[in-house]
């Protein structure tokens, strides 16, 4: 994990966390996501946004006592990996969850942000998901684009109207100020 500079001076004071967050998202991934547009300030430059999309990567995240017990009594029936579980919706442990994201992220995985050290898990995936016949990439019809367009469209719409915007969570500043 690469940290951002910043990170000890927010971490050493928990009182930023608000009271009704099952799930505090410190990492970022690099990928868009969905946050409500309210802003939370916590102090040492960063903000709190309620999550509403998925962003997948559990390698920085704060849980809740409830959350957690939760999560444990979900993970004794089912084999997913862990950031799916908490940060999908497609799975029942996320629904009527509260997570929030942190903006700038504290922290993200080091293969994000150019060092160059592998990832244990990442074999192991790669290997499910080609054996699962998935991974084959496959051109989809015409028709199949259109709507999937016109889907996205739409959410953006939607996302809009219920004050939501749409954002690539970018990293805090890794090296120490002056």
């Amino acid at each position: 994990m690469v940290f951002s500079a910043n990170a000890g001076a927010l971490l050493a004071d928990a009182s930023w966390i608000p009271a009704d967050a099952d799930v505090v998202k410190l990492e970022t991934y690099f990928h868009t996501t969905v946050i409500q547009r309210e802003r939370f300030p916590v102090g040492h430059g960063f903000s709190m946004f309620r999550l509403r999309k998925n962003h997948i990567g559990a390698g920085g995240y704060l849980i809740s006592r409830k959350a957690a017990r939760d999560l444990l009594l979900v993970t004794a029936d089912i084999n997913v990996a862990v950031d799916n579980l908490i940060f999908d919706p497609a799975f029942a442990i996320s629904t009527g969850k509260t997570i929030y994201q942190l903006v700038p992220a504290l922290c993200a995985q080091e293969r994000f942000v150019g060092a160059k050290l592998p990832s244990l898990l990442a074999e192991d995936r790669d290997a499910a998901w080609a054996a699962s016949g998935l991974a084959a990439e496959r051109k989809k019809p015409v028709m199949a684009r259109i709507r999937r367009e016109a889907w996205r469209m739409a959410r953006w719409a939607a996302d809009f109207c219920r004050l939501r915007r749409q954002i690539v969570v970018p990293l805090g500043p890794v090296e120490a100020g002056d």
